[in-house]
């Protein structure tokens, strides 16, 4: 289901054209993320993303990563952080899921699309490196504004 942090939640197809930009018929297996829409559209707008006013935007130029993709635009950290409580991250072919009140889980997604060969205790290197940086990503979120659906049913049961 969407919002969720499998697959299904969060893995949307997208298609891109630009005359003159991308030449047609090319397939583009790295996975991106809305970020690099911000970067793409400025680029395209004209502005040097070299330039220190945008040197906190996360995201990448996906022009440039489609016309000549590097191991570095593929090994990036993506992360995802759901409803208060969920999250995961994805990094190459790997995706860690993590949960509350459980262990991660770990999945190589070239191999396991559907998720279902937990890789915890196998790749053991892997999830401790992924394990950890989540958690210092995690940690340097800025507090919620809101609150979910289910806080604010017990807070108003509660008055």
């Amino acid at each position: 289901m969407k919002s969720d942090v499998y697959e299904g939640g969060i893995r949307v197809p997208m298609a891109m054209s630009w005359k003159g930009k991308i030449q047609p018929g090319t397939v583009f297996e790295i996975p991106v993320t809305t970020l690099d829409f911000l970067p793409t559209f400025l680029t395209a707008a004209g502005a040097k993303l070299k330039d220190s006013v945008y040197a906190r935007l996360e995201g990448r130029n996906l022009i440039r990563m489609i016309n000549s993709p590097t191991d570095k635009d593929y090994n990036r950290s993506l992360f995802w952080y759901v409803n208060t409580n969920r999250g995961c991250m994805r990094k190459g072919d790997f995706k860690m899921v993590f949960l509350p009140n459980q262990q991660p889980q770990l999945y190589n997604l070239k191999n396991d699309i559907s998720e279902t060969k937990d890789l915890l205790g196998t790749e053991i290197i892997i999830s401790d490196a992924m394990t950890k940086e989540y958690m210092r990503w995690k940690k340097q979120l800025p507090p919620f504004k809101w609150y979910p659906i289910r806080k604010q049913i017990n807070r108003k049961s509660k008055s």
